[in-house]
């Protein structure tokens, strides 16, 4: 109990260190994307005070290519510390909700068990710590049976399972390149998961 209470408290010390170091290094990244353009029409003081924070270089570059700044505009530094993790509270998949040694509750592996009320893309083959499963899941034997089950495809969305976040390693892989891409699948994220998808507007 109490060794779970502690380590709850050194994730979430590491967690808020990550979101400052985060928020500053996006800031950084913005402002300094911002001095590359002089020719930009720069923030008025006005509206720098009805701005949420301070990562101005975001703010110009969303005038200048929007041509005006929008209520409930925010910048991408805000959004990832602030409201994500509220939105996807990474406590989800951190110490103390893992089954199996396997992140349930941000791996993709596994959304169409929780989530069976909504409309997801097909997954047509799923990689799991050195194991490939088919899309029901069914284990299979290995590497050959995986190509077997992908190889009435044309092409497929290759994603990881866990791991990352806006799209990082997402895929379209045509048929040809199925047997390389699967040799790379378990580089695709840091658990060594990923889901094949049937093409598809949903399926990224």
């Amino acid at each position: 109990m109490l060794r779970n209470e502690i380590k709850r408290a050194v994730f979430s010390l590491l967690r808020k260190r990550r979101e400052i170091r985060g928020f500053r290094g996006d800031t950084r990244r913005d402002n300094a994307m911002a001095a590359r353009h002089p020719e930009w029409v720069q923030l008025t003081a006005e509206e720098k005070a009805g701005l949420r924070d301070t990562s101005y270089g975001a703010y110009t570059a969303f005038k200048n290519i929007r041509g005006k700044l929008e209520d409930g505009m925010v910048s991408d530094a805000l959004y990832k510390t602030k409201i994500l993790p509220v939105l996807n509270p990474t406590y989800y998949t951190e110490a103390g909700t893992s089954i199996g040694d396997v992140d349930t509750f941000g791996n993709k592996n596994y959304f169409e068990l929780m989530l069976q009320h909504m409309h997801l893309p097909e997954a047509v083959l799923r990689y799991e710590n050195g194991t490939f499963l088919g899309g029901d899941y069914r284990l299979l034997s290995g590497q050959d049976e995986a190509l077997e089950v992908i190889s009435q495809y044309d092409r497929l969305v290759f994603k990881p399972s866990s791991g990352t976040g806006h799209g990082t390693g997402v895929a379209l892989i045509q048929r040809e390149d199925f047997g390389e891409t699967l040799k790379k699948y378990s580089s695709f994220t840091q658990g060594g998961g990923g889901v094949c998808r049937s093409e598809g507007p949903e399926a990224a």
